[in-house]
């Protein structure tokens, strides 16, 4: 049986494991916040100035997904 010593260790060990596990998947969220708030200002500043000008292009973008069997889909999944 292990000593308490070793077995204080290990969990310690687990511990910053997990820690360390919990602050990469904190980092990645923020990322991801950041850009998807960035990507709404970019497609904000898109609306803004198609409104301006009063063009059309760019600011209709495509909701069908790869596979889908809607005519005119980006990809066929044949």
């Amino acid at each position: 049986m292990p000593s308490a010593a070793k077995l204080f260790q290990v969990q310690l060990t687990e511990d910053a494991r997990e820690k360390s596990e919990r602050q990469k998947v904190l980092t990645v969220k923020q990322c991801l916040k950041d850009s998807f708030k960035r990507e709404d200002q970019r497609i904000a500043e898109m609306a803004a100035r198609d409104g301006r000008t009063g063009s059309s292009s760019g600011s209709k973008m495509s909701t069908t997904t790869p596979g889908s069997k809607e005519p005119g889909s980006i990809s066929d999944a044949s």
